[in-house]
């Protein structure tokens, strides 16, 4: 439920038509920075606890007019759902990876992290449950090598202007599309904002998720096939979201 915009221009209350999901990862604050209190990119992850798995849910209908001219606030404060374990950042360690190569002119000295590992082989998976269809099917893949930002640069910014961090606060990493169509991480980005809708392999569409469809995200950290890592990969458990109806005014 939201504040939306016709065809013609004009303002209305009504259910959102454009219900969408945010595949992304998340960490938790263990030990918190106070306020104006910066936190160097050596010691970041000093204050990082560990990760979960989120999904930002969106209404792309009532973000539109609210992010002109300034950014989203009901399309997104409604709703956050996160995965049941919470994989602490040492069990990370053996699924170190490189991050990807960044652009020099981003890189201020306060964000230039110089290990050669600086984030995680974590991937994410996207399923979708149709109602009343029944369906189940696969919707993408996508790995934290994605994101451009590491999690001791995201830390590190978000402290550098001042912010206090308290143990328990959620930062998530947005988005992670990748450059396949297979790692498209909103359907937002799927549909080209609602132009061209997705088609399923048993034949069904959709452009957004509707009530009753449900959504799972599951994620692992590492590949079975790693030789040098015991057990191979370990797991998130699943996100999971049912879209229940909007509640009458």
């Amino acid at each position: 439920m939201g504040h939306l915009i016709d065809s013609n221009g004009k303002a209305y209350v009504g259910p959102s038509q454009q219900m969408d999901v945010e595949m992304e990862l998340a960490f938790l604050v263990g030990q918190g920075i106070k306020r104006f209190e910066r936190v160097s990119i050596d010691e970041a992850e000093e204050h990082i606890f560990g990760v979960v798995l989120l999904n930002d849910w969106s209404t792309r209908d009532v973000q539109a007019p609210e992010d002109h001219p300034f950014a989203a606030f009901n399309a997104k404060s409604f709703a956050s759902t996160i995965s049941p374990w919470v994989v602490s950042i040492d069990a990370l360690e053996p699924y170190r990876t490189k991050a990807q190569p960044q652009e020099p002119s981003d890189l201020l000295p306060y964000l230039t992290d110089r290990r050669e590992l600086g984030t995680f082989d974590i991937s994410i998976n996207m399923s979708w449950k149709l109602s009343p269809e029944g369906e189940v099917f696969d919707v993408s893949t996508s790995n934290l090598t994605n994101a451009y930002w590491s999690f001791a640069q995201m830390l590190t910014h978000h402290a550098f202007g001042g912010c206090e961090m308290r143990t328990g606060d959620l930062i998530g990493t947005g988005t992670i599309t990748g450059q396949d169509a297979g790692s498209i991480c909103s359907l937002v980005e799927q549909t080209r904002n609602g132009t061209q809708s997705i088609k399923t392999p048993a034949g069904n569409s959709r452009y957004y998720v509707q009530d009753g469809d449900e959504v799972t995200f599951t994620g692992w950290a590492g590949r079975k096939e790693n030789p040098q890592v015991v057990g191979g990969r370990i797991g998130f458990g699943s996100c999971d979201g049912i879209i229940l109806p909007a509640k009458p005014l």
